[in-house]
């Protein structure tokens, strides 16, 4: 009786598995970290800037991405601040993206001088799709003046 209970048992436990979910992330869980990619507007002497007219579209859509962002960046409890720093993308479109990414065109205008910067950003997500992540492109861009 034990053995046939048990047999039943291993059966039911088989049966149950899902043989179309084998994939490398088929038991994976992301992590509670909020993700995103940064990118910096420095004056010549490498210091940060805030700009006027910061925007990020994407290249094959044209649409824009807005991020609520205030050109800083707060690290921590004392509130460190990196004047210049803007979010490109975050988490909160991550289920728009793919892992070979798309290309996000970053703008943004120095508000003394009225001289535009642009560049162009890669951006997908990790292979699970947990995270966005920055496939290539610059960290940062230097103003003229």
């Amino acid at each position: 009786m034990l053995k046939k209970l048990t047999m039943v048992l291993l059966v039911a436990v088989l049966a149950s598995c899902d043989k179309k979910d084998s994939g490398k992330c088929s038991n994976r869980v992301c992590t509670e970290i909020f993700a995103s990619v940064g990118f910096r507007f420095l004056k010549q002497d490498g210091s940060g800037i805030i700009v006027k007219n910061y925007s990020v579209v994407n290249q094959q859509t044209k649409d824009t991405i807005t991020i609520k962002d205030t050109g800083t960046l707060s690290i921590g409890i004392n509130e460190l601040r990196a004047p210049g720093y803007y979010t490109v993308i975050n988490d909160s479109y991550k289920d728009k993206l793919t892992e070979a990414g798309i290309d996000l065109k970053v703008s943004g205008t120095d508000s003394l001088h009225n001289q535009t910067k642009t560049a162009i950003v890669k951006v997908g997500v990790d292979e699970c799709g947990c995270h966005v992540k920055k496939i290539s492109g610059p960290d940062e861009i230097k103003f003229d003046n």
